[in-house]
């Protein structure tokens, strides 16, 4: 592996730019004044040494939407997997091959792979997009990285916690994403879809938008997702095919 740079050792230059080379006087032009912008010397080492995100903090979770039903609530925490996915004693080993279909010819307009390595204790992730930079973020116990396969250079920080308890699958089946956090704001109404299925059908005031989720309720999960706007559907997104993976 190449070289990691640590941004918890990294400090910021304060000392006035260009400006202190000048003998400490200030600069207006170099600076920003006079309505110029202040030139970035530096901006191209992130292209060598990919940018690692600053730990977040901690968030409450949000409480339950009051314009929710308790079924509808009920219904929406069916479809969450992370704390399954937290008890596991092993991991998980996901390859993703995603593909986009233009609407009107029905043909490929564009496709992404990528990898994701995930246990309780720690997770890999990394692109396998061809003609872009393959990057590899990790994260444990204790740090945080991210590494450029092709300079092999990269960053690291501690890691938090938190970081731990999301695991990056980037999965948009409402397994990891409360439902109804998402969409508190909406006013929802149940009906049912056939056996063993319900739709949730959401909307809000004074538009035309309408959002359709159908939940198989024997399986705990989100079977179609549907965006309609003045009574048409707009984007439709199916899940089907599923396997149980152990207790998840």
């Amino acid at each position: 592996m190449g070289d990691i740079f640590d941004v918890s050792k990294a400090k910021k230059n304060t000392s006035g730019g260009l400006s202190a080379a000048i003998g400490g006087r200030r600069n207006e032009y170099y600076e920003g004044g006079y309505g110029y912008p202040q030139p970035d010397y530096i901006f191209w080492i992130n292209s060598l040494f990919p940018v690692l995100s600053p730990p977040h903090e901690p968030i409450e979770p949000p409480a339950d939407p009051e314009g929710w039903s308790p079924e509808a609530i009920a219904l929406a925490k069916s479809l969450l997997r992370i704390e399954s996915l937290q008890a596991r004693d092993g991991g998980i080993d996901m390859l993703r091959d995603t593909e986009q279909l233009h609407p009107r010819w029905n043909r490929s307009s564009g496709r992404s792979i990528d990898q994701v390595l995930y246990s309780p204790t720690a997770w890999l992730t990394q692109g396998k997009n061809i003609g872009e930079q393959t990057l590899m973020n990790y994260c444990d116990a204790n740090e945080r990285i991210v590494y450029s396969r092709a300079f092999r250079l990269g960053r690291r920080r501690a890691s938090v916690a938190s970081e731990l308890r999301s695991p990056p699958l980037s999965l948009n089946d409402f397994s990891l994403s409360p439902l109804q956090h998402v969409y508190a704001n909406w006013n929802v109404a149940i009906e049912r879809a056939g056996e063993n299925q319900v739709r949730l059908n959401l909307t809000m005031k004074d538009t035309t938008n309408v959002a359709r989720f159908t939940i198989d309720t024997a399986r705990h999960v989100l079977l179609k997702h549907e965006v309609m706007n003045d009574g048409k559907v707009t984007n439709t997104t199916s899940f089907d095919n599923f396997v149980e993976l152990a207790d998840t």
